[in-house]
């Protein structure tokens, strides 16, 4: 009947009824497609609980199934882009554009060049045409359908399709031509989702037998729940929350037996497994075990299951907000952790073009080098959802390391002390206590100027009195001055500075 139809719309001219009432008809075939996707859809969901009970005894029809689903799903998708392929062709738009956009707000449904064009192709017997390789696809389908349901030993589907050649004008003319050349876009497209919807429902009626053959209720069921499975209850401000929601069928009146490998307390109660434990220690931990259940039959059935579950210390992040300071040359400790999340999983970073490393779990070390900005930021990043989030940015002053002082024995400015602690000290450079790093700082250089009624002056390299110049202080008497000056210190940093003057008096 749409041929005959067509037949009579090849005049240049056709009537805009008629090419509305094509509108009309793709825009209900195009909802039956859904409604018949939809339907499949349910159907395999109830395919695979039945593969779940069972995938033994459905194996090879689960299988069969899905290598269908798969084929009949690039079938259709392979006609969705013919589809819009044509619209984008004729109406010049793009075909993302025509992916979306419907028939009746097109204006050129009534053109055919293009859609002859890209489904007839150049040869007279549309051999070059897309709608000769759509019918091959199409042919390749029914072939595979019939053959599956042949080996699984259940009846084969009479196909809607007609690709014979048919008696045009007293000449033969093939499915191509006679369906697709010189035929307006509106019809083509309405053609085109008329073989979509045979496609799913030779798909529903296949699979609909693979599934009759399988008893899907051997396994005794009297109670159904609705029950909520996250993925985790533990869930950080910014990361995706994901729960299954689904209804649990089981028998509430006979007792399944589970077998745990792991820790725990299992008690089985009203047909479901109760699992109960405190852990000991912290991390990511796995278990698993089966569930067997005996059927109608008494044959028992077999489920496999597994899990893991993450510990995390409670735990408390105090971070100073007026004192976060790091300094160029130390190596700065950092503790960094995010609650939840393994350690194997967090990512830390800094700017400024410095460096951070880790040195241990949750332990990392920032160096910051000596052109640093003054304030820059710790980024804390954390695998989620498949990819990188940011957790926090801690920003930091940086900051020179301290001048420090030098003392002499125990004088840091003046004091007295007698010629044998004389020879036997040496300059010894500190920070502060409010510095609570212990790094290292060397002596570079001093004077020493001594004042014993005539002055002499010593130039040293290091922090102690060379043994040429110990006789000269062991031969001072009580009331001599011995100045230090001039003392140079390195720090971690590597600069050189200045540092206090130490005046010391020989005592008695």
């Amino acid at each position: 009947m749409m041929y005959l139809v067509l037949t009579a719309m090849l005049a240049l001219n056709v009537q805009r009824e008629i090419l509305d009432a094509f509108v009309v008809i793709e825009d209900g075939t195009a909802a039956s497609l859904k409604s018949l996707e939809k339907r499949n859809n349910s159907l395999y969901s109830e395919f695979k609980f039945a593969h779940g009970l069972d995938p033994e005894k459905t194996g090879i029809y689960w299988n069969g199934a899905n290598a269908l689903q798969e084929e009949s799903n690039f079938l259709v998708t392979s006609i969705d882009s013919l589809k819009s392929a044509i619209i984008a062709a004729t109406e010049r738009i793009e075909p993302e554009q025509a992916d979306t956009i419907s028939l009746c707000y097109l204006e050129k449904i009534d053109q055919y060049n293009d859609a002859t064009r890209i489904l007839a192709g150049e040869k007279e017997d549309a051999s070059t045409g897309a709608a000769h390789h759509l019918r091959n696809q199409i042919e390749s389908f029914a072939r595979q359908v019939n053959t599956t349901l042949q080996q699984l030993k259940l009846d084969t589907l009479s196909m809607p399709f007609d690709f014979r050649d048919r008696m045009v004008e007293d000449r033969m003319v093939n499915w191509e031509m006679r369906t697709f050349y010189e035929i307006p876009m509106a019809a083509c497209v309405a053609i085109l989702t008329k073989l979509q919807n045979d496609v799913r429902t030779i798909e529903y009626n296949a699979v609909s037998q693979m599934l009759s053959a399988v008893d899907v209720d051997d396994i005794p069921v009297d109670t159904v729940i609705a029950r909520v499975v996250p993925r985790s209850q533990y869930i950080i401000l910014g990361e995706t929350y994901e729960s299954d929601i689904f209804l649990s069928a089981y028998n509430s009146t006979t007792q399944p037996e589970i077998n745990l490998n792991g820790s725990g307390d299992l008690v089985v109660e009203d047909g479901m497994g109760k699992l109960s434990f405190k852990p000991t220690g912290q991390g990511q931990f796995d278990y698993n075990g089966e569930i067997v259940i005996h059927d109608k039959k008494g044959n028992p059935r077999k489920f496999p299951f597994e899990s893991s579950y993450t510990v995390v210390k409670p735990s408390a992040s105090v971070s100073p907000t007026k004192m976060n300071v790091l300094y160029v040359g130390p190596k700065n400790p950092l503790s960094i952790s995010v609650p939840g999340v393994p350690d194997e999983k967090v990512s830390v970073t800094i700017t400024g073009g410095n460096r951070i490393r880790k040195i241990g779990p949750g332990m990392y070390e920032a160096d910051m080098v000596l052109g640093s900005p003054r304030d820059i930021d710790v980024i804390v990043k954390a695998e989620m959802d498949g990819g990188l989030k940011e957790m926090a940015k801690t920003s930091f002053r940086v900051k020179k390391l301290p001048t420090p002082y030098v003392r002499f024995g125990p004088i840091k400015n003046s004091g007295k002390m007698d010629a044998f602690d004389l020879i036997n000290n040496s300059l010894i450079a500190e920070y502060d206590q409010d510095f609570v790093f212990p790094l290292p700082l060397t002596v570079v250089e001093f004077n020493m100027v001594i004042d014993k009624g005539e002055v002499v002056e010593r130039h040293i390299v290091g922090r102690k009195a060379r043994s040429e110049d110990q006789a000269l202080l062991n031969s001072l008497r009580p009331g001599a001055i011995v100045y230090l000056e001039d003392i140079l210190v390195r720090d971690a940093s590597g600069r050189v500075l200045p540092t206090n003057n130490i005046k010391i008096t020989v005592k008695n």
